[in-house]
């Protein structure tokens, strides 16, 4: 969410002080879900004010719409949370805004949960056998299926397969199934021109950008 530019609020006398900086709210809930927020400042003073924030951890970003605000003018605080690098567990962050010189400002609470990232509980994978010697019972391609818990919910998925003959092919994942935090995410593997072994990766990305991967092989039989 882009900073708006200072908008003038108020065509009132302005008061015959120095710089006053005035925050709109002092604490910012993020809950579970939102990453980003706005909080109004203000400059209700009578001389330009030149606005500074305090030192905040890599993953919290707190960016006025400009440095210096004129008396009388107005712009937005904005806070974001980088979900995918904040540590899990619930998080409390005192966000520091003051002016340069002059009167006003303080320390703005940004609250939030970060859940744990997603977890791959199973991948089952289909028993193949080349095309020259496929079956109904023991096809030559088959599905690949992978069970997934995440409390935020999967974004998407993806498969990356090499053969036995080295061709690599990258599909996504379509969901099958899901009940509360669990999935059931499912994508095709094959047709299998040799024996030899099919390697293959599953990456799952969730709501919060945070990522799972496990890799594995499938062992295919050469024909008879």
């Amino acid at each position: 969410l882009p900073p708006t530019p200072a908008v003038r609020v108020s065509a009132a006398p302005l008061p015959p002080a120095g710089p006053a900086l005035a925050i709109g709210r002092t604490s910012v809930d993020l809950g579970s879900v939102d990453s980003t927020d706005v909080v109004d400042l203000t400059n209700t003073g009578g001389a330009p004010v030149d606005i500074r924030v305090g030192a905040l951890p890599p993953w919290l970003t707190a960016v006025p719409g400009t440095t210096r605000l004129d008396p009388g003018f107005q712009t937005q605080l904005v806070i974001t949370l980088d979900r995918a690098a904040a540590p899990v567990g619930t998080l409390d962050v005192a966000v520091s805004v003051t002016p340069a010189r002059g009167t006003g400002g303080g320390t703005i609470r940004v609250s939030a949960h970060v859940a744990e990232g997603p977890e791959i509980v199973s991948v089952r994978a289909p028993g193949l056998r080349p095309e020259q010697c496929a079956t109904e019972e023991a096809p030559s391609s088959g599905q690949l299926t992978v069970e997934v818990r995440d409390v935020v919910g999967i974004f998407r998925g993806e498969l990356v397969t090499t053969g036995p003959d080295g061709q690599t092919a990258t599909v996504d994942l379509t969901l099958v199934d899901a009940v509360d935090d669990l999935s059931t995410w499912a994508a095709p593997v094959g047709p299998v021109a040799a024996g030899g072994e099919v390697r293959y990766t599953v990456t799952v990305t969730d709501l919060e950008s945070r990522v799972a991967r496990e890799s594995g092989a499938i062992a295919v039989p050469a024909c008879p």
